[in-house]
């Protein structure tokens, strides 16, 4: 049987001073990481250098409901790919939650978010957008579905396994380089 050792006040100081500075890790989210969200989407719009994300406001695609089941893929990408995505096979790098928030301070975090994912070559990304339950009419859902297909950046996106939020959330693909400008 061990006895505690009593520890002098020479080796609490030592120690006290070693581990100053130190922050605990977070192990259960090591592998993700956490978006802040954006209060002032102004202070965003004010910076000098070309976002690398920017998307258009196209109006060919229609209203989803909050059933509906995205998925949108690039030429480029394999059926297998998407299939894989939809499965939530693929590490989730970064995550954001737009829910409750206004469509233009989503907009605007949404497009920081992203920049910050290209610089940072995260490479699936989790999307929370919420389902909206009383008129059947996502509006954060249907403005993703129709911003995340008009920036290249942006190679798949669907909706997620049930295990990251169903109808309720998105997995998004981004390409791997960001030296090429996005519009």
């Amino acid at each position: 049987m061990s006895k505690k050792k009593d520890v002098n006040q020479e080796d609490k100081a030592f120690l006290t001073h070693a581990m100053q500075g130190v922050k605990p890790l977070n192990i259960k989210n090591e592998k993700v990481e956490r978006h802040v969200i954006v209060k002032r989407p102004q202070e965003m719009t004010s910076q000098k250098a070309a976002p690398l994300v920017d998307f258009t406001e196209a109006s060919d695609h229609p209203q989803v409901t909050s059933d509906t089941l995205l998925s949108y893929k690039q030429d480029s990408i394999s059926y297998k790919v998407l299939r894989n995505l939809r499965k939530g096979q693929y590490n989730v790098d970064a995550m954001i939650d737009l829910h409750g928030m206004t469509v233009e301070i989503a907009r605007a975090s949404l497009i920081q978010f992203l920049s910050n994912c290209l610089r940072k070559n995260s490479r699936v990304v989790l999307i929370i957008h919420g389902r909206k339950r009383s008129n059947n009419t996502p509006i954060l859902k249907s403005k993703l579905n129709i911003w995340l297909r008009s920036t290249r950046a942006v190679l798949a996106f669907c909706s997620a396994d049930t295990l990251h939020g169903s109808q309720g959330a998105i997995y998004v693909l981004l390409k791997r380089s960001i030296e090429e400008k996005f519009a």
